[in-house]
This record gives structure tokens, sequence and C-alpha cells, in this order.
């Protein structure tokens, strides 16, 4: 886990891409905290106080207002959609309600995470952080935190 005073990589935060796509060096705030184990990979961000927040999410117009719990009914039939920074707007069902992977993080760091939600593939290296939404209802399931190469 990642205190305050810890040494942090790089904590300045800078906006995801602009709507074509292109790269952002704009600085929108500081990672205040973070941890990553194995079931957790996230970061708190003190957003700079000029920084104007749109809830809705990137590119699909739509407001989450839940977030949803899957279970094993869920598998091989719930449908998810995303909308990566790389792949755009995708969707694709839910395989497993809970697995385990290896992540790695590069530099030697692998990390087994547990009580992952695998989909189809459906991002690419780079969709990193997208959120997931059920396709039924637009309720959360989670953010998505990792791709594979293969299917």
């Amino acid at each position: 886990m990642v205190k305050p005073g810890d040494a942090i990589v790089n904590p300045e935060v800078t906006e995801p891409s602009y709507i074509d796509g292109s790269a952002s060096n704009n600085i929108i705030g500081r990672v205040e905290e973070g941890i990553l184990n194995n079931e957790n990979d996230f970061s708190i961000v003190k957003i700079d106080d000029s920084i104007k927040i749109d809830h809705s999410v990137f590119h699909m117009g739509v407001s989450p207002v839940k977030f949803k719990y899957v279970t094993h009914y869920d598998d091989n039939k719930t449908i998810v959609k995303l909308f990566g920074k790389v792949s755009n707007y995708r969707y694709g069902k839910i395989l497993c309600s809970y697995t385990e992977s290896e992540i790695d993080y590069g530099n030697n760091r692998k990390v087994i995470m547990k009580g992952l939600i695998k989909v189809e593939k459906i991002s690419q290296p780079g969709d990193s952080g997208a959120v997931v939404l059920d396709m039924a209802d637009n309720g959360i399931l989670g953010l998505l935190i990792s791709s594979t190469v293969s299917k």
C-alpha cells in the first residue's frame, strides 16, 4: 500500500487523452494514496480545483448511478460494454464472475489478482481504467485493469 510520504514513481496525473485519441500532457491532479496487492490496483487522486468534473462515461452518453454485483448466474449470459482509449466502444459476454490472474506490471513485478470478472476479449493494451458497464441497465461492474494479448 502506498501511504502519504511514500515514494510514488510518477505522482502527476494527466487527462487520459483528447477526443481524437491523441495523448495529453495536461496535468489534472496528483496521486495522494494508492494500493497494489492481490485484490486491488487503484489510487486516490486529488484533482486540481480548476478542473471541471463530468460524471458521464466517456463517449457513452450515460451517467451510471449504481454499482452491480456479479454472481455465477451472470457467467456466459450477461453482456458488458466499455469505451476504451484504444479500442473505443466494445461489448462482450461475462465468461466467469470470479477468477484470478497473474498480471505483469513490469520491472519483475507480477501480482496474482483475485476477485476479477473475466469477459470475452474486448479490450486492447491502453484501455486500462475504462469503466465496465452492464449492457442492460448501465450498472457499474468494475474497471478494466488488464488485457491479454491472446483470446
